[in-house]
């Protein structure tokens, strides 16, 4: 894939002496010039290896403002609140759940489906809804979809959506 010249980004990759010489081989031998550049499409090809076989992708996540439907147990109507949290895509995740914002050490955090400010799990760590998210990203349903009966309902994952939601719930 490579880099465009005017922003590069660099990382540093820490190897043992055998691992650096099998990288610095099979970069000469595929004729990548460097091991660098073998690492840079190593790793890309990885990735799009992961988006075709359905497996999780991470995603990038960035601080936002982003409205959540807030549901609290029959003793109010909904009502909309502005939350703030991280975004990726059609994902938003807050300290809180369907009771409205929430601080402290037990306070949990809720994957928000943004289109339709709907939360679909609230769960202990903030990493477990980022990884939920990731693993809901490549199922065939309506992400973009702003009506929640359109977004599962029908769709060919409808039910691996259900599964992967529950079994995160569980742990």
């Amino acid at each position: 894939m490579g880099w465009p010249i005017e922003s590069p980004i660099s990382f540093t990759v820490l190897s043992n002496r055998e691992q650096a010489d099998r990288w610095r081989a099979a970069a000469e031998v595929q004729a990548y010039g460097s091991v660098s550049r073998w690492l840079e499409e190593t790793a890309d090809s990885y990735l799009r290896e992961m988006g075709k076989a359905g497996r999780a992708l991470p995603l990038k996540w960035s601080g936002h403002r982003f409205r959540v439907l807030i549901e609290p147990n029959g003793v109010k109507e909904p009502y909309e609140i502005e939350a703030r949290g991280r975004e990726s895509g059609p994902f938003g995740v807050f300290r809180g759940s369907h009771q409205g914002l929430e601080e402290g050490p037990r306070a949990g955090f809720s994957l928000v489906h943004l289109p339709t400010c709907r939360i679909l799990a609230t769960l202990s760590r903030q990493k477990d809804c980022m990884m939920l998210a990731a693993e809901l990203t490549p199922l065939r349903v309506n992400w973009e979809e702003r009506d929640p009966e359109k977004v599962v309902l029908g769709t060919p994952d409808e039910k691996r959506v259900r599964e992967i939601i529950q079994l995160y719930r569980k742990m």
